[in-house]
């Protein structure tokens, strides 16, 4: 009896609980022929009872809990958008370089937590019939979700650009101060809509647009000679990064 649960690796507690009957049924079957068929009638009627409670009466639900961490997800990616733009007015120092690393990776570590939040969310759902508004919340934080996955591999990216070109010193102070303006904004952006996914509960659908030029003023801009190679640019300066890191020893 002990031996199928161990095999279908099957929940310590449900494992557990085998025991506990095996040892049960070896106590009371000398007693009463009826027991084992009692224990199985009574395991029968307490699962259909723990169904219906989880299902009808007190269903699971995990998006406020999602949603919460979704929001302080948010907020710490508005703050990091903020030391960004701090660290870069004051000529990228090597040690507040550093400090930020580390938020990146903690920040990563959060959105991990943050997705499997969701995962968990998503399943308490599937079989919650009463769960329509749910979902449709849950879709709506998702999108931000996927919004928040794109700041963060910018300001990801960005960081490591901005350290590289600092050591160049050919950082410009005026470009200096245009790029921290911008990040700043990005921040205060961010972190606004966190707040505003908080007290609401749902992102409105007419504010989901986390990269809206419209709301988000572009305080940079590139000599108009240079527009027509800017995504060659692009794709020039990462590759050169990545064969920059692959050749770290």
């Amino acid at each position: 009896g002990m031996v199928l649960p161990v095999v279908l690796r099957l929940h310590k507690t449900i494992i557990h609980q085998i025991a506990l009957t095996i040892l049960l049924v070896f106590v009371f079957v000398h007693k009463t022929n009826y027991y084992v068929s009692d224990r199985i009638r009574d395991t029968i009627i307490g699962a259909l009872v723990a169904i219906i409670i989880h299902i009808i009466i007190v269903p699971p639900n995990y998006v406020k809990e999602a949603r919460r961490t979704l929001t302080q997800f948010g907020i710490d990616l508005g703050q990091l958008f903020k030391k960004a733009a701090y660290w870069v007015n004051n000529n990228c120092e090597f040690v507040e370089g550093e400090n930020l690393i580390d938020d990146t990776t903690n920040l990563l570590q959060e959105l991990h937590q943050v997705e499997k939040e969701f995962e968990k969310a998503e399943k308490s759902l599937r079989l919650n019939p009463f769960g329509r508004n749910k979902k449709q919340q849950l879709k709506q934080n998702e999108q931000f979700l996927f919004q928040l996955k794109h700041g963060y591999t910018y300001i990801s990216g960005v960081l490591t650009t901005f350290n590289d070109w600092s050591e160049t010193n050919s950082l410009p102070t005026v470009d200096r101060q245009k790029w921290a303006v911008q990040l700043q904004v990005l921040g205060e952006y961010v972190t606004k809509q966190a707040n505003q996914n908080l007290e609401n509960g749902a992102i409105n659908k007419s504010s989901l647009d986390l990269l809206d030029l419209s709301s988000i003023p572009l305080q940079i801009r590139i000599p108009p000679e240079l527009e027509s190679h800017r995504h060659q640019l692009s794709l020039y300066n990462d590759t050169l990064k990545l064969i920059d890191k692959l050749e770290t020893k």
